[in-house]
């Protein structure tokens, strides 16, 4: 709550997806060389948004296959905790992609968004709103497990404005 009388700080509304990268590499980089944006990795060339590496790369020219791949989606809550249906929509068209076209066998989508402050909400019914929108015959043998799951506080660009819920989610495509 460093920001809370800044409205120049970091708010809901100025984390952007690069932002939130920067803060995973600062995190990870000690652990794991990471890729971002690599198109390596499905098999259309699509852009995955991250990929770690436990095993250090010698040579950029090597073609090696990531231990970890993730796709990142934004997914606000509402008041009740559940998904609203275009973080719904967003989910499932990254989770077909990474069932489909991902090459790296450890695949995760990790989920970040707000909610009012005082919103609870519960994994199981997350998945099971999530399980509700896929077509069974896409997601057919895979499985998707909750792996973790955090929020903390923060404060939308008014400085007046409520506290608001940051939530990070990450799922395991099986």
């Amino acid at each position: 709550t460093f920001y809370k009388y800044d409205n120049k700080g970091i708010n809901v509304y100025s984390i952007t997806e690069p932002i939130l990268k920067f803060y995973i590499f600062s995190s990870l980089c000690s652990k794991y060389q990471i890729w971002p944006e690599g198109n390596a990795f499905y098999k259309d060339k699509q852009l995955l948004d991250l990929a770690l590496f436990s095993t250090k790369i010698e040579n950029i020219d090597e073609e090696i296959e990531p231990d970890i791949a993730i796709e990142m989606k934004w997914a606000d809550l509402t008041k009740e905790g559940r998904f609203y249906q275009w973080s719904i929509d967003n989910s499932v068209d990254d989770l077909y992609k990474l069932k489909k076209d991902c090459t790296v066998e450890n695949k995760y989508l990790m989920q970040f968004g707000r909610c009012d402050i005082n919103v609870e909400w519960n994994p199981d019914e997350l998945l099971e709103q999530l399980m509700d929108n896929f077509d069974k015959r896409k997601i057919r043998g895979k499985q998707i497990r909750y792996i973790f799951g955090d929020s903390f506080n923060t404060y939308n660009d008014d400085i007046n404005a409520e506290q608001r819920k940051f939530n990070i989610l990450l799922w395991k495509i099986e």
